[in-house]
């Protein structure tokens, strides 16, 4: 059974930062996001190493390996990501986890329902695929999807291909919403879409097991990398590399697809909050107002500029 590391959370929580230094990791292969499965204009799409996708020797390295198995690799379309094309068992297959008796009854579609059981098969294949042919090429025998989206997680979980390890990466409300706002100024959906997030994660935490969950905070990471990495590599069981992967001088190419800031090259590690001068006293207090309860469920104090020390 394959040992599958998953980086859970909200967009904008940091999860490429970590992925980036957890494949520097001698055991873990990893290309970010696996649920991307469309890249949009992928001819002129730059791979994490710097190479245009296409010219990229590590993708033609697995182009090649699914070729040997009489698969076509698709940058167009992975047909990795659980989510919808419009058919009624697509939308069964990738609607957002929801409580318990919804998901009784989607298990339910699954077991009676042919074409929603031949849907979920179909994208469990290609995952497994894609996954086995990436640690392949890469020689690593543990993977790392930095997907983040719950339901992803849900359905990789109920495969029983991987043995799965979750790191669900927390941040501060204020600091998610506050990217957001970069992108859109509609705060009200910009809060929807973080309290939304939160909630579906939260859903998922209850239904998998304790010691398959490890919580961190993106700003204890920040703070103290070298402790926090070294946790992580222990709740996966995986050697303590942690000062071989904080160390930028052993840095090596990284093929990861997803976020552009995994073409910004090694930055040095720090937390910084930008949300007090990105967001308006009105913001803040819409937040205080909706966000306080759910925000601190992650110890995060609204009365507080940053997080409070464990």
């Amino acid at each position: 059974m394959r040992k599958l590391i998953y980086i859970m959370g909200c967009a904008h929580c940091g999860s490429t930062l970590l992925t980036r230094i957890l494949a520097r990791h001698s055991q873990i292969a990893t290309v970010g996001e696996l649920k991307m499965s469309s890249i949009p204009d992928y001819r002129n799409f730059q791979c994490g190493c710097g190479a245009e996708l296409l010219e990229c020797a590590f993708w033609k390295q697995v182009a090649a390996a699914f070729a040997e198995e009489g698969v076509a690799l698709d940058f167009g379309d992975f047909g990795t990501h659980y989510g919808s094309n419009g058919s009624f068992a697509s939308r069964v297959v990738g609607a957002q986890m929801r409580g318990p008796g919804f998901e009784s009854l989607r298990r339910a579609a699954f077991t009676c329902w042919p074409p929603a059981a031949r849907a979920l098969a179909r994208i469990n294949q290609r995952n497994k695929i894609v996954i086995d042919k990436i640690c392949e090429v890469l020689r690593k025998p543990v993977f790392l999807d930095d997907s983040k989206d719950p339901t992803r997680l849900m359905h990789l979980s109920r495969t029983g291909h991987y043995d799965i390890r979750a790191i669900y990466l927390v941040r501060d409300g204020r600091a998610i919403v506050a990217s957001y706002k970069k992108r859109d100024p509609d705060m009200r959906a910009n809060f929807h879409l973080w309290e939304n997030k939160v909630s579906e994660c939260e859903r998922l935490r209850k239904v998998l097991p304790k010691m398959r969950l490890m919580e961190v905070r993106y700003e204890d990471f920040c703070q103290d990398s070298r402790r926090v990495l070294s946790e992580i590599l222990a709740f996966s069981g995986l050697d303590d590399q942690s000062e071989h992967c904080l160390s930028p001088s052993t840095q090596e190419p990284q093929h990861i697809i997803g976020h552009n800031s995994r073409l910004l090259g090694d930055r040095p590690i720090e937390l910084r909050n930008e949300w007090p001068a990105l967001l308006t006293a009105q913001d803040l207090e819409n937040f205080e107002r909706r966000g306080r309860e759910l925000n601190a469920l992650y110890g995060y104090d609204l009365d507080e500029s940053i997080p409070r020390q464990p």
